[in-house]
């Protein structure tokens, strides 16, 4: 769906050219931004972007993340969890913490990341 619309995308963000890469590392010198556990965007940002700051907006989203979820470990760890709450809230909360979860370890990437282009 996306590279159907890649040169709405290259226009709206006036850049040159749009790849879909899967399962592979982050290319030296490219941005990660985390859309959501199962999508991320990366744009090459050399020369363009202040490295630090970067860093500090992603260590503030990692900060963001951890609390949202020990609440939902301490939820699900809870006596008496699997006969009290029904079974579709029990699903949703397990999938909300594994999207939390890999949201979390796809910023700690990024913040990695952008350490390396120091």
């Amino acid at each position: 769906m996306l590279t159907a619309q890649a040169d709405d995308f290259c226009t709206l963000a006036k850049g040159n050219g749009l790849a879909l890469l899967e399962g592979t590392d982050v290319p030296r010198g490219c941005c990660l931004k985390v859309i959501s556990d199962q999508l991320s965007l990366l744009v090459n940002l050399t020369g363009i972007i202040d490295i630090d700051q970067e860093i500090q907006r992603l260590s503030k989203e990692k900060e963001r993340l951890g609390p949202a979820i020990d609440t939902y470990r301490r939820k699900i760890d809870a006596p008496g969890y699997e006969s009290k709450v029904p079974e579709a809230v029990r699903a949703t909360n397990a999938e909300k913490l594994a999207s939390l979860e890999a949201e979390l370890e796809a910023t700690v990437q990024a913040i990695q990341s952008f350490e390396l282009m120091r």
